[in-house]
């Protein structure tokens, strides 16, 4: 019996029995089988729904504080996301399950439900728009818009809704779309209690200078703050159907 089918076989896991990164994927699946899908373990790999490719790797940096885990993960989904759709995540936690129960909340939370979403056809028409090629071609696209994810003290009165990044960069975005099936954005923004504001945004893996520094604007905004505080957001956009058959 190789080493998946005993973790497979194992209703529960103390993060002792095998790599922290076997474990983290034990895990993972037992968190996305719960919520209703179909999930399989492919060495390094995650199968969801027979035909999303989730790898994930731990990454081991003496340098790195040792309550926290970095884990890397690339998505891919036959040819639609060339290079795949990679993030770095960290995870909080005292030992190997507090780690991954916090690395794994905030991907399951915040980056991975756009992702899932995108190839449903479901859409919300007020965030729908267009944009038109240098051939002239007309696009419309459906934004998959994924929640906020909130680092450190934030109160309710300062929260905001999830499509207002988009609407702050989707001006300069629209241009810088590709024709094809899918474009996606993430969005990360960080400020420090003495004001340094730090972070990354990235347009299909690519950092998109311009974004990050309409991001950076808007941190400028935020209250006074005796701490740190940052937020993150990931959002795929889907190309209307109907533009396929054009």
């Amino acid at each position: 019996m190789g080493i998946f089918d005993k973790i497979l076989g194992r209703k529960k896991s103390t993060g002792a029995e095998e790599s922290p990164d076997a474990y983290l994927r034990c895990e993972l699946k037992s968190r996305l089988v719960a919520a209703g899908h179909k999930v399989e373990i492919e060495d390094a790999s995650v199968i969801i729904n027979d035909k999303i490719t989730l790898r994930t790797e731990i990454v081991n940096n003496p340098n790195l504080h040792p309550l926290i885990m970095h884990l890397h993960t690339e998505i891919y989904v036959g040819n639609y996301f060339p290079g795949g759709l990679a993030e770095d995540l960290v995870g909080i936690g005292e030992d190997l399950p507090k780690k991954a129960d916090s690395v794994l909340a905030n991907f399951l939370n915040v980056s991975l439900p756009p992702i899932l979403d995108a190839f449903t056809d479901s859409h919300n028409p007020d965030l729908d728009f267009e944009t038109t090629t240098n051939g002239n071609r007309r696009l419309l696209w459906h934004p998959k818009v994924g929640d906020i994810g909130y680092q450190g003290q934030w109160d309710e009165s300062e929260t905001i809704t999830p499509d207002y990044l988009l609407g702050v960069l989707k001006n300069s975005l629209a241009p810088e779309l590709i024709d094809r099936k899918f474009n996606w954005l993430k969005l990360y923004v960080a400020k420090q209690a003495d004001g340094s504001i730090s972070g990354e945004c990235s347009l299909n893996n690519q950092l998109w200078d311009a974004g990050f520094d309409m991001l950076k604007s808007y941190a400028e905004t935020w209250k006074n703050q005796d701490g740190f505080r940052a937020i993150k957001q990931f959002i795929v956009f889907r190309l209307c159907d109907a533009c396929d058959e054009q």
